[in-house]
C-alpha cells in the first residue's frame, strides 16, 4: 500500500474513534440526563396522581354534603310553609271573633260609681273595664299575626343558618 493510502487510512481510524467516543460522550450525557428526567417526571406523576386522588375524595364528601343540606333545605321550606299556614289559618279564625263584653260590668256602672275621673285624678287606679273600638281590635289582631309571621320568618333563617353551618 502506498504511503498516501495508509495515512488515509489512519487518518479515517482515528477520526472515526475520535467520533465515535465524542458520540458515546455526548449520548451518554444526554441519556443519563434523560433518565434523571424521566425520573423526576415519574415522581411529579405519582405525586399529582396522589393529589387528584385526594381531590376526588374532598369532592365526593363535598357533594355528599351538598345533598344533605338540599335535604335540610327542602325540609326546612316545607316546615315553614306549614308553620306560615298555621299561622294565617289562626289569624283568619282570630279575624271573626268578638271580644265578649260583660254588659252588667260594663253598660251599668256599679251603684256609687263616679261616671267621670275626679277633678285632678288621671283614673289611673281605675278598675272598670275599656274596650276597644271593634276596628283597633281587628288591626290589633292582624299585627299580632303579622309579628307571629316575622317571627316564624327570623326562626326559619335561624334554623337554615344553623344547618348549614356558617358560623361553625
Amino acid at each position: 500500500m502506498s504511503m498516501r493510502a495508509k495515512l488515509t487510512a489512519v487518518l479515517i481510524a482515528v477520526l472515526t474513534l475520535i467520533g465515535s467516543h465524542w458520540y458515546a460522550y455526548r449520548a451518554g450525557d444526554r441519556n443519563g440526563t434523560n433518565a434523571t428526567l424521566v425520573q423526576t417526571q415519574a415522581e411529579e406523576n405519582a405525586r399529582q396522581a396522589n393529589v387528584i386522588a385526594a381531590l376526588d375524595a374532598a369532592n365526593a364528601q363535598a357533594q355528599a354534603r351538598v345533598q344533605q343540606l338540599a335535604r335540610d333545605a327542602e325540609k326546612a321550606s316545607r316546615d315553614y310553609e306549614t308553620e306560615k299556614r298555621a299561622i294565617r289559618a289562626a289569624a283568619e279564625r282570630a279575624a271573626g271573633q268578638r271580644v265578649r263584653i260583660n254588659a252588667a260590668a260594663f253598660c251599668h256602672p256599679a251603684a256609687g260609681a263616679a261616671e267621670s275621673a275626679a277633678p285632678g285624678s288621671n283614673e289611673q287606679a281605675g278598675t272598670g273595664a275599656a274596650f276597644l273600638p271593634e276596628s283597633f281590635a281587628n288591626d290589633l289582631r292582624r299585627l299580632a299575626a303579622d309579628a307571629d309571621e316575622v317571627t316564624a320568618d327570623l326562626r326559619h333563617l335561624v334554623r337554615r343558618v344553623d344547618e348549614a353551618g356558617c358560623f361553625e
